[in-house]
């Protein structure tokens, strides 16, 4: 509990009361105060016990009313622990002020809330860091960044009824049909795979595997900067390629020239040109690169949630899942595979984002007649499999670029497969036939 002397100032009796005494006065209004406020919210543990009574009356279709409200307080013995009084809930009502001001004192009290659960908060890290040794400082950040982050979550914490989540959902519903088949999701870029998949959904984890030298980053690449040119805020987390080489892949995408000739300097005049103009066109984009080679995955998450806070965040990537770092040590490297899977797939729900990630596949592929993949080449971990919401693959089909991206796994659609032509020369899928 927040210590005594910390909170001084950060409660009002005088709202919870008016509060308190409007909904005795007119109940109708109980649904949305509670619908701002949880009881939680209230300082005073004697205000507590009133609105929990109220909300039970409510409940049972009992009218709220004073004289049934002290019934139920006086019939449960919680009257007592409230003052014992008639006088306590009559004085209340007396000096309630007009309901129509019921909002503003609803506003107050939500402040005075989440100002004593940051200061509650604060007492936690104080006690967290005194307990951290030398080299743990990610994991004190991120349970700092957690535990501020609960502190200032203002939706009531109940549990919502099955009607309102058959409501919302008939709602979403409705709304993609009067979009005319807009995209629930972020865009790939590729009309095919969009129709199979519906966009990168928020709070899912995708993620894309294949063989060294089949295109995964270059797609993914290509996906954020699809994403970005669409004003999505997107996060890039690389741990095999420098940003800088990104970069050049990006601007070689994006000006059509071979990505050889820019890391050379072969250029021509008109090369350059194109370059110069895509050069301008990549600056603007809201696309954050993050390059740090042995991340761990806590701090890929704490990097992840002080861009949102920063800026912003729709979109992240990671490449790739085998060179993320777990926050702590395994027995095997199939428990620390599977740590990192479960990790980005937590990070996509508690940012409500899409993560995308690469994967390696086994080699066991590469002695096989058959040669396109399947769920079981997944490197290192079953959890990769289990964890995510889309599995992609990337099966070469000849040497002159023709790609098939394989949706091996969709949990919430169908399953199939599109082609794509990757041109290595500018590290660029298009459509392919």
């Amino acid at each position: 509990m927040v210590n005594g002397d910390s909170v001084l100032g950060h409660y009002s009796r005088e709202a919870e009361r008016a509060v308190i005494g409007s909904v005795i006065e007119d109940s109708s209004i109980i649904p949305s105060v509670l619908d701002y406020l949880s009881i939680d919210d209230f300082y005073f543990e004697s205000h507590r016990h009133i609105l929990r009574t109220i909300v039970k009356l409510q409940g049972a279709g009992t009218p709220v009313d004073l004289i049934l409200l002290v019934d139920d307080l006086e019939q449960t013995g919680t009257l007592e622990s409230i003052g014992g009084a008639h006088l306590f809930l009559s004085e209340i009502i007396d000096t309630t002020p007009s309901s129509a001001l019921v909002e503003n004192y609803c506003t107050l009290i939500k402040e005075k809330a989440i100002i004593r659960r940051v200061i509650e908060a604060s007492q936690k890290i104080i006690r967290k860091a005194g307990e951290i040794t030398s080299g743990n400082v990610d994991d004190l950040l991120g349970f700092a960044q957690q535990v501020i982050l609960a502190s200032t979550i203002t939706d009531n914490p109940t549990n919502p009824d099955l009607r309102e989540l058959v409501k919302e959902a008939f709602s979403r519903i409705e709304e993609r049909y009067n979009s005319g088949g807009a995209l629930p999701g972020i865009a790939s870029g590729f009309e095919s795979l969009d129709a199979l998949l519906g966009g990168f959904k928020n709070g899912c984890f995708y993620v894309v595997a294949g063989r060294p030298g089949t295109g995964k980053t270059a797609l993914a690449l290509n996906t954020a900067r699809t994403a970005a040119g669409a004003g999505k805020n997107v996060a890039f987390f690389s741990l095999e390629m420098p940003a800088q080489e990104l970069t050049n892949r990006l601007l070689s995408a994006e000006a059509g020239v071979d990505g050889h000739k820019i890391s050379r300097g072969y250029l021509l005049d008109n090369d350059l040109a194109k370059i110069a103009q895509a050069s301008d066109v990549v600056a603007r984009l809201p696309l954050y690169i993050d390059d740090t080679s042995s991340l761990a995955i806590n701090r890929i998450a704490t990097r992840a949630r002080r861009i949102k806070a920063e800026r912003g965040l729709d979109m992240i990537f990671v490449d790739y899942v085998q060179l993320v770092a777990p926050s702590h040590r395994w027995n095997t490297r199939e428990q620390e595979v599977s740590e990192v899977s479960r990790s980005l797939k937590a990070l996509a729900k508690e940012l409500n984002v899409p993560v995308i990630a690469g994967a390696q596949l086994n080699r066991a592929i590469e002695t096989r007649v058959e040669k396109k993949p399947t769920l079981a080449d997944l490197r290192e971990s079953g959890a990769i499999e289990q964890d995510s919401d889309g599995v992609f693959f990337l099966a070469p089909i000849d040497f002159q670029g023709l790609t098939e991206l394989i949706v091996a796994k969709h949990r919430q659609g169908p399953t199939g497969s599109v082609n794509l032509f990757f041109d290595k020369k500018i590290t660029r899928f298009r459509v392919g036939s």
